[in-house]
């Protein structure tokens, strides 16, 4: 992609995504407050339930993954698509995929995002004690600390909304059929990651990952920006994922004669 193309995909997707984020944040935010609530009603932090977060996570990648993954073929192949479905329209498809493709791990997620909130009421009670404020101060102490308000629910929402679309798109782009490459489009500012400003530009065929260098934990490789896992099956740092704004683009290669590059079948 020409650095004019580039620019003008990640126009389209920063207005794509900073749309679906506000939408999500009022979202999580209300999941958050429920958790609060269900503490305020049973004094039990192991009574937080998870099903809040998980169900607007699943919302989440079943809404923003399919239509970021049809932006992606659009933008890819501009109408030339050979991605079959069969009996099944294109949107379907791409949730049988999302869903096949983070199944577990969104629910995993949840959990892992309910014990943060548990550590967090846990923290509040340990200040409490000291201070000898009674439950109902907790409670308003709770509801209108950042961890379980606006703050950390924007944080959720960029952060997933980063890796359902990125993820939903590489998932197109692997089954599409075609012969795929990537570019990693960073966002050009001052907030952007050393390492993601790197990489930006950085073109490869979709099975080659793209090697980040960070500080403290030296090579990190990501098949596309969200990423949770790595290649090798190690997990992703979070300061590699949490509010990463950059986003992945597709092209179908073409052979000589113009015509579009299939996938050899095995």
């Amino acid at each position: 992609m020409t650095n004019a193309e580039q620019r003008r995909y990640w126009k389209d997707w920063n207005a794509f995504q900073t749309k679906w984020e506000k939408v999500f944040i009022t979202k999580f935010k209300k999941a958050l407050r429920i958790q609060v609530e269900a503490y305020a009603k049973t004094a039990n932090t192991m009574e937080i339930p998870s099903f809040p977060i998980y169900t607007v996570l699943l919302e989440l990648y079943t809404t923003v993954g399919p239509r970021w993954a049809r932006y992606t073929r659009e933008a890819s192949i501009k109408a030339d698509d050979t991605f079959t479905t069969g009996q099944m329209g294109f949107n379907e498809r791409i949730v049988e995929l999302i869903q096949n493709y983070y199944g577990i791990n969104l629910l995993n997620d949840a959990n892992l995002m309910t014990d943060y909130s548990r550590e967090v009421i846990v923290r509040v009670l340990g200040e409490a004690a000291e201070t000898g404020a009674s439950f109902d101060d907790i409670v308003k102490e709770l509801l209108k600390h950042p961890e379980f308000g606006a703050m950390r629910a924007r944080r959720i929402a960029r952060t997933e909304t980063v890796t359902a679309a990125n993820g939903a798109a590489m998932l197109y782009a692997n089954e599409s059929g075609n012969v795929m490459e990537k570019v990693w489009i960073a966002v050009k500012d001052a907030r952007t990651r050393h390492d993601h400003k790197a990489v930006d530009g950085t073109t490869l065929d979709i099975q080659l990952p793209f090697d980040l260098i960070n500080q403290k934990y030296g090579k990190v490789q990501m098949m596309q920006p969200g990423a949770r896992i790595q290649p090798n099956g190690l997990p992703v740092p979070a300061v590699e994922v949490v509010n990463c704004r950059c986003t992945v683009a597709f092209r179908a290669k073409r052979g000589a004669d113009g015509r579009i590059l299939r996938k050899k079948l095995k």
